[in-house]
């Protein structure tokens, strides 16, 4: 009888255990579910939804305020929620992403979402949250390219500036031009900030003194770039790793 009865309850804890992992996993996916487009402006802010982008355009100027000009399939994150992977690319004059949909193109404002993945052939990165009481040009809103993100994190600000009236060369017209420049800065386990150079010494003097020859080594054994954002992930990652 005894051996009976543990059966019986081995058997129904079994079942227990089987329910919960069954339903943990159910939730799990619910969690990651990835909203239409229409549904995810939905649960931003009232104030926050996206702006038809025709309402926004700038005059016709050389060059353009975006990131990279081509649309690229991207994730929009806000409010734990996740959009699903639509044509979207970075407008920095505007600070704001746009969104192409089966009608028009869609603007949001970057400090309105949490992330934004851009699924290039190396998958770009955006986030905010970050602050600075160093800079005045940073506040938690402030979107960041993520280049490394470890314990310490290399971050990067890309911005454009129109340049009002530039002489075209050889005539006496002339043009508003837009000028795209980055900022790269080392943030810290202390959340400090400091901008830096993507140079040899601007990031081995980051880490311990003692094992800077160790990364500069590494660098140099595997032919790795300090200039080369991929390059210096690695670097990163063997440099935390000492």
């Amino acid at each position: 009888m005894k051996r009976e009865s543990f059966s019986h309850k081995f058997i129904y804890d079994m079942k227990k255990l089987l329910f919960t992992i069954s339903f943990l996993l159910i939730g799990s996916q619910f969690s990651f579910a990835q909203l239409d487009f229409n549904d995810f402006l939905k649960t931003l802010p009232i104030s926050s939804t996206g702006t038809n982008f025709a309402e926004k355009q700038t005059t016709i100027v050389k060059g353009n305020p975006y990131l990279s000009e081509t649309w690229t399939q991207g994730h929009l994150y806000a409010g734990g929620k996740k959009s699903k992977a639509m044509p979207v690319r970075y407008n920095l004059a505007e600070k704001a992403f746009e969104v192409q949909t089966y009608r028009d193109v869609v603007l949001i404002d970057a400090y309105r979402l949490d992330k934004v993945e851009l699924m290039t052939p190396k998958k770009k990165v955006f986030k905010n949250g970050f602050a600075s009481d160093l800079d005045e040009d940073i506040d938690k809103t402030t979107m960041f390219q993520v280049i490394y993100d470890g314990n310490v994190k290399i971050l990067k600000k890309d911005y454009v500036k129109l340049i009002k009236a530039v002489a075209t060369y050889g005539t006496a017209n002339k043009e508003d031009v837009y000028k795209k420049y980055s900022k790269y800065y080392f943030y810290n386990e202390n959340k400090e900030y400091d901008d830096i150079k993507l140079k040899r010494k601007d990031i081995v003097r980051k880490f311990d003194k003692k094992n800077q020859k160790a990364i500069e080594k590494y660098a140099k054994e595997n032919n790795l770039k300090f200039d080369n954002e991929v390059h210096l992930s690695a670097i990163l990652t063997y440099a935390e790793s000492l």
